[in-house]
């Protein structure tokens, strides 16, 4: 059974011992703390317990690496770095994952982190694809919670659709932002000209899921067109200044940001439509892998956003990231193919905080974790 492989305890969101004045719980790997606030969640007024401490692996004693009868290729993914827990039960485990680590194996069955948390502490059908409920992109960092029991799997899977799990997100953005707070509203679609990438869907004919491919994609596998084909998502997102500061004397500002809804790639093509893109990012930022400004039109950027950051100031805190990287890789930091630790030359954007009902007591929890940038 479940519980003879890790020592769980599936009630420990309603009992607590005090130690000094503050509450802690027992876990498999010690006590965690938890520390009382009474605000959960976006527009949302609960109780709940907040997971906030220090981060443990399995270099610890207690934790025992499991056979499983599933095969996981050689990984290049490291326990070390890659598998900080923030907590464990029977039920659910939520993890801080590293920038450069995938959260699920996807298609081709890719090292991830979903297959180490598989491979020490296992589920109830002893199915790593029956963990996931919900993912981080490879280069953000942050919270990641799976599941551990049939229960718990439909329990969040439905809670993920539902929108009932709030989550923020923390970031750095080129410039300096003219406004405190706001909101951006924008939708978006599959970006034919840098699939499988996104963009802003800005044209009427596509905005109808009516568009046609160029010739160079013709010879595309059904799929592939069924991808491209879907029509646009309506994607908010909310955001607001935490602090301006400066990278090499070069100005960026920190921003809190909450994806009202969850489309892939949200966050980072819509700070890049109003001309912030993320410090760091190799996709939407400039001379990214996607279409600039996630597709709009210099001119429209000018005449829409006269105060975004401009060409010259992302190509030079560019340059600062592409140095970091170096420094990094040459003290041995960083992986040749990979960022590691969410340290320097990351994407700076940062799952912060994830608050949901756990599957079993019904108690609203809350995990945070604060980022490395």
């Amino acid at each position: 059974p479940l519980h003879s492989r890790v020592p769980c305890f599936p009630f420990l969101l309603l009992s607590c011992a005090v130690i000094h004045g503050a509450h802690y719980v027992p876990t498999a790997y010690g006590l965690a703390e938890i520390r009382s606030v009474d605000w959960c969640g976006y527009r949302g007024m609960l109780p709940f317990q907040r997971y906030h401490g220090p981060m443990v692996t399995p270099a610890t004693p207690q934790l025992e690496h499991r056979s499983s009868k599933n095969h996981y290729p050689e990984m290049k993914t490291e326990v070390r770095i890659h598998l900080q827990f923030i907590y464990v039960d029977s039920h659910l485990v939520a993890v801080a994952k590293a920038s450069g680590a995938l959260s699920v194996p996807g298609p081709r069955r890719n090292p991830s982190v979903a297959n180490l948390v598989h491979a020490y502490l296992g589920n109830e059908s002893d199915d790593v694809s029956k963990m996931s409920v919900h993912r981080l992109d490879m280069d953000t960092s942050g919270v990641i919670v799976y599941a551990r029991s049939d229960l718990a799997l439909g329990k969040l899977n439905e809670a993920f659709r539902d929108r009932t799990v709030k989550k923020k997100y923390q970031a750095l953005v080129c410039g300096h932002i003219s406004v405190q707070e706001g909101e951006i509203n924008l939708p978006l679609k599959r970006d034919k000209r840098s699939p499988p990438f996104m963009c802003v869907a800005i044209d009427n004919a596509e905005a109808n899921g009516d568009f046609d491919h160029a010739d160079g994609n013709i010879n595309k596998h059904d799929g592939w067109h069924k991808m491209m084909r879907k029509a646009p998502k309506q994607s908010l997102t909310l955001f607001e200044v935490v602090s301006y500061e400066f990278m090499d004397g070069l100005p960026v500002t920190r921003l809190a940001l909450t994806p009202v809804t969850g489309r892939r790639h949200q966050l980072r093509v819509h700070c890049s439509a109003i001309g912030h893109p993320i410090v760091g990012d190799d996709i939407y930022g400039i001379r990214g892998e996607g279409t600039p400004n996630g597709g709009i039109a210099e001119a429209v950027m000018d005449a829409n956003f006269p105060g975004r950051a401009s060409l010259e100031l992302q190509s030079e805190i560019n340059q600062v990231v592409q140095s970091r990287r170096q420094a990094a890789r040459e003290k041995g930091m960083l992986e040749q193919d990979a960022c590691c630790t969410g340290g320097p030359g990351n994407l700076c954007l940062h799952a912060q905080f994830l608050s949901l009902h756990h599957p079993l007591t019904n108690a609203p929890i809350v995990f945070t974790v604060d980022p490395e940038f």
